[in-house]
């Protein structure tokens, strides 16, 4: 992660081990089905967070190295045996030069140094490797339009201001940030996750975005503008209690 944006999830560790979206088989079978490793020995899976890709990758690879700029997302990543976690940036893993077979980007691409992180990626994998980004947009929540204009409303609304310059590169679905050379075979595809939470979760996801915590550290006395949206997706949903489960969709 740049130093511009360092810190944004310090403070959002705890919400963002807990409610953010595990991936979907479908999508690690799609990287596989591309990579065709011929040995999995090793994967670094960069900007780790808590551990949502690392832990299953662990099931796959002999060994995992789990890397984050944050100390405190590290604190909350999720434990296994041959998953390895490290304070590392991007743009410099630290690991020898052409022993890893997979290196895994998930939904923090538009933090790095494009230029640093892809001459990183081509000096540790091995003339076999590959890497694996991928990121996911806003969530629609099917099949109710209120709720999705409310989730809307506060994305764009109150905290439309508070994202980083940077989130339009995930809106934009990481266009033009390919790697232009040194990488050869290089392949765009979609898988969707879809998710049943509770509203109550729902809303503890909201609270892990950047731009939430951006906006409480600028306006402390502010009315939490999650509240309203707990509120709205109530009334949307017709709902008695915040425990009631709604289909979460990502692009």
């Amino acid at each position: 992660m740049t130093t511009q944006y360092a810190g944004l999830f310090k403070n959002q560790a705890a919400r963002y081990a807990q409610f953010r979206p595990t991936y979907p088989e479908a999508l690690y079978t799609k990287i596989f089905d591309f990579a065709r490793l011929p040995q999995k020995e090793l994967a670094v899976d960069v900007a780790t967070g808590t551990g949502q890709a690392a832990a299953v990758l662990g099931e796959t690879f002999e060994k995992v190295i789990a890397q984050d700029s944050e100390k405190e997302q590290l604190k909350q990543a999720t434990p296994a045996a041959n998953v390895v976690y490290q304070q590392a940036p991007a743009e410099a893993m630290g690991v020898p030069s052409g022993s890893v077979d997979l290196v895994t980007v998930a939904q923090a691409l538009h933090w790095f140094d494009l230029r640093a992180f892809y001459t990183e990626v081509r000096r540790v994998l091995r003339p076999t490797g590959a890497l694996a980004i991928w990121g996911y947009d806003l969530c629609t929540l099917a099949g109710n339009e209120a709720a999705n204009a409310a989730l809307k409303d506060l994305y764009d609304g109150e905290l439309g201001p508070c994202w980083a310059s940077r989130r339009r590169l995930v809106e934009q679905e990481y266009a033009g940030m390919e790697p232009a050379t040194g990488f050869g075979v290089v392949e765009r595809t979609q898988v969707h996750m879809t998710k049943e939470m509770s509203i109550e979760e729902l809303t503890g996801y909201v609270e892990s975005w950047s731009a939430y915590a951006s906006f409480r550290s600028k306006h402390p006395d502010a009315a939490d503008p999650v509240e309203a949206f707990r509120a709205a997706l109530l009334a949307a949903y017709d709902a008695s209690s915040a425990q009631h489960v709604v289909e979460v969709v990502w692009p």
